[in-house]
């Protein structure tokens, strides 16, 4: 985060809220029932995904870090627009968010997405299932990449890019652009695929608690 850097203001009286659920039409859209994704599709999403990226919110992408953070710079987002501070954008509260000590009278604030940002990042599509419910029609979710949400709540979270992820960036990517059938994932695949050792959640959170201590350490 470049806090250093951001545009500072008296702190909220409410933190922010949850992000809404997303609709049915955020991300890359609504589709039919069965259907059935094509390259050029893929190529579509690429270039909506790279002008978007390439826009003033190109800078919160980088910030998100994660396959966010790793779509941004494949789209040659300037790194060094993290050093500028937040974009205009921050000024609305939709936009940002806010990074506070609770101990002094001021407070920061910087760059943040929207869901709707992430999913059309990461190539999302939520598609009719054919069936309704007192809701009206269902609806699932397919997406090119996974979203943040799928790995958090994995043992692969390390909490920075690893080589690990490279590797798996770098395959899917190879996939993507091979045209290759199914390649299209819904949470349950997502899920399956980022499956690691039962053993790594318990290391993450000891490292986060341990990152913890130490800042608490070096600002008491």
């Amino acid at each position: 985060m470049a806090c250093s850097r951001s545009e500072s203001e008296q702190p909220p009286q409410d933190t922010a809220g949850p992000f809404k659920r997303a609709h049915y039409y955020s991300g890359l859209g609504f589709r039919p029932p069965k259907y059935k994704h094509s390259l050029a599709d893929y190529r579509a999403y690429v270039s909506l995904r790279r002008a978007f990226l390439r826009g003033p919110r190109g800078r919160a992408a980088l910030l998100y870090g994660g396959v966010v953070g790793r779509l941004a710079r494949s789209d040659w987002v300037d790194v060094d627009q993290i050093f500028r501070g937040p974009s205009a954008d921050v000024r609305s509260p939709k936009n940002r968010i806010y990074l506070w000590d609770g101990r002094t009278a001021t407070a920061c604030s910087d760059d943040r997405l929207s869901d709707h940002e992430i999913e059309l990042i990461c190539g999302v599509y939520h598609v009719a299932t054919g069936q309704t419910d007192e809701h009206g029609a269902q609806t699932t979710s397919i997406s090119w990449w996974r979203r943040p949400g799928a790995v958090v709540a994995s043992g692969n979270n390390a909490g920075w890019w690893t080589p690990m992820w490279e590797t798996f960036y770098q395959k899917r990517l190879q996939q993507l652009e091979s045209g290759n059938a199914g390649i299209l994932a819904n949470h349950a695949k997502w899920k399956h695929n980022l499956k690691l050792e039962r053993g790594a959640h318990p290391f993450v959170t000891a490292n986060e608690a341990c990152s913890a201590h130490i800042l608490a350490c070096l600002r008491p």
